[in-house]
């Protein structure tokens, strides 16, 4: 999108007793190559651990920014305190005809600039694109920067899906570092700069180092402080492009929304536990005893069951016999005593 806009030069140079370095430069498309003149890139840039001079992430970048400044990439080891070694000698070989005033790099790159800037005078600014703030764990990496002097200028760039750089956690940071910050949030943005579909990969990281470049710019003629300190970068589906919000003192919608705390499940009501019917007195229920049952019954249950129903008529039935028997033995003595036996 940017490419035309910008001309690269590669080339190489030499660190002692270890491989050349592999270098790019790159400028805007009307200056000439600063690699073939005495005039110092405006950022010295490197990749990440696992990355090369033609990922994604650093091509987008450095297409972008070249587009606006002169940039110088170079290719790394991925021992830290090597790519550190390489830095200085990149630093050295520039800083012969003027000073280099801004270093950066992604991911473990951005640790290698910050250790590569400590103690130099010169290094005012410094661009670290996701840098890796904790570890999976949570262990953080911010000694450093807090260690780093007022004088530089610290920029921040971060996508707001990047696994190692929390923004809240960040945004703490930065409030406890002795150097002045900025921050640009990529929305949509991983670790590795990466946006869905891939033409929004690309162009949020030209549109990236563009910004970036401009920064640098504010820095360097000392207007620093006419602007805010965040800024957004988001990408148009429509218009297949990226859009850069512009600086505000604190960006909407920086900060990731906090999660909703999880329901609790509802208990279920506890069963009530069962009791057996209390035994109810016949005299409260108003009741009186049955003919032949004593009051000393009445805390007696009801009689409610067919067997206590069967129970009585048995009971009425035998008496019921004996008054009949006992009528016939009354009537057989009369009828003795009123014939008698004739002399």
């Amino acid at each position: 999108m940017m490419e035309n806009q910008s001309q690269h030069h590669e080339f190489e140079l030499p660190l002692e007793g270890k491989n050349p370095i592999k270098c790019i430069s790159s400028s805007p498309s009307q200056s000439t190559p600063f690699a073939q003149t005495a005039t110092p890139p405006s950022l010295i840039f490197t990749h990440g651990a696992g990355g090369t001079l033609h990922s994604d992430g650093i091509l987008n970048f450095r297409i972008g920014f070249a587009s606006q400044s002169p940039i110088i990439c170079f290719q790394g080891s991925m021992n830290l305190s090597s790519r550190v070694k390489m830095f200085d000698a990149v630093i050295s070989h520039h800083a012969e005809s003027a000073p280099v005033l801004a270093l950066g790099g992604r991911s473990m790159g951005a640790r290698a600039a910050v250790m590569a800037g400590e103690g130099k005078e010169d290094v005012k600014a410094l661009v670290l694109v996701s840098y890796p703030l904790h570890t999976g764990k949570g262990d953080m990496r911010d000694d450093i920067l807090l260690a780093i002097g007022e004088g530089v200028k610290v920029l921040f760039v971060v996508g707001d899906r990047d696994e190692m750089c929390d923004l809240e956690k960040l945004e703490d940071v930065m409030g406890k570092m002795n150097a002045e910050s900025w921050r640009i949030v990529a929305e949509s943005a991983d670790h590795g700069m990466t946006v869905k579909p891939k033409a929004g990969t690309q162009a949020v990281g030209e549109l990236t180092g563009k910004v970036v470049a401009e920064w640098l710019k504010i820095v360097n003629e000392g207007k620093i402080g006419e602007q805010g300190k965040e800024g957004r970068i988001s990408w148009d589906f429509e218009g297949v492009t990226g859009i850069w919000g512009g600086w505000e003192e604190k960006a909407a919608n920086v900060v990731k929304p906090k999660k909703k705390p999880k329901e609790e499940p509802k208990k279920e009501p506890e069963a009530k536990p069962y009791n057996e019917p209390k035994k109810v007195s016949k005299k409260a229920k108003g009741l009186q005893p049955e003919q032949g049952q004593s009051h000393e019954d009445d805390t007696a249950e009801l009689p409610t069951t067919g067997k206590r129903r069967s129970a009585r008529i048995s009971l009425a039935k035998d008496t019921q016999k004996d008054d009949i028997a006992h009528k016939r033995r009354k009537e057989w003595t009369i009828g003795s005593h009123d014939t008698g036996d004739s002399h």
